[in-house]
């Protein structure tokens, strides 16, 4: 029996999930154990999840998850080489995972474990250092300096430096810094794309539409979530305590700034 280890937020748990489990029983077997390692309350972007963590949790848990473990607040929250770097210690540290399974807008292991190889090489950061002081470049951003070095150094022949794809080169430079000898495992991601905020044509939706269809208290964006977690999401919008929004905690937050000193 396999161990596969899998990085998430389930921020909400959806059918593109599901597929991944599918895929991943299907490549290691029915009996292979799955770990979660998810975010807790608060996501990577720093808003807070669209459900209570133990709800999420749940959730993968009814959708074929058997252990699901917190990756903390300052971890989650941070930037995409932290939050993976942090996940990867847990995974490490469990001492029984025996591959890392993650989603890719790629799909090529290889490819992307040589972009990983080239970013973490002394001769890419010295070309990131170069871009970055070049007066040409002054309007560009940190990950688009970061793709045109890339695609320097590889000739253009390096996957795009996509949500996903940039998740799964830091989890393989987090293995690679730990000599870890979990191996790798990926699933192309179908359906919508990862930024896509409306919903679109087809039965896989990403997260972003699903929570602002959810946010606008249009359940039916609860069709392209998993049929066995529907009535779990259902219960907790009759307890009023979904979805979770960043909104509910300005009275508090303004509140609280009131009753301090301008110093404090």
């Amino acid at each position: 029996m396999k161990t596969v280890a899998i990085i998430c937020e389930y921020n909400p748990f959806h059918n593109g999930h599901l597929y991944q489990i599918s895929e991943i029983r299907k490549d290691f077997g029915e009996d292979t154990a799955i770990i979660a390692v998810m975010s807790g309350n608060f996501t990577q972007r720093g808003e807070t999840a669209i459900a209570d963590k133990g709800v999420r949790a749940r959730c993968a848990v009814e959708c074929g998850v058997s252990l699901v473990l917190e990756l903390p607040f300052p971890y989650s929250a941070s930037s995409a080489e932290i939050f993976a770097r942090s996940a990867v210690n847990i995974i490490n540290n469990l001492g029984c995972v025996d591959c890392l399974s993650f989603g890719s807008e790629s799909g090529d292991i290889e490819a992307l474990r040589n972009a990983a190889s080239v970013i973490l090489s002394d001769d890419f950061q010295n070309t990131v250092a170069r871009l970055i002081d070049a007066p040409e470049n002054k309007s560009l951003g940190y990950p688009e300096i970061m793709e045109l070095a890339l695609r320097q150094h590889t000739c253009g022949n390096a996957p795009e430096l996509t949500p996903n794809n940039i998740l799964a080169v830091e989890y393989i430079k987090a293995l690679t810094l730990s000599n870890s000898k979990i191996s790798l495992h990926t699933v192309k991601r179908k359906g919508a794309g990862y930024s896509e905020s409306q919903m679109v044509f087809g039965e896989l939706q990403s997260a972003s539409a699903i929570r602002n269809s959810l946010y606008a208290k249009d359940i039916s964006a609860l069709e392209y979530i998993p049929d066995i977690t529907k009535s779990i999401i259902l219960d907790e919008i009759k307890a009023g305590s979904f979805p979770c929004d960043m909104d509910r905690l300005s009275s508090s937050v303004i509140s609280s700034f009131r009753l301090n000193s301008p110093t404090d």
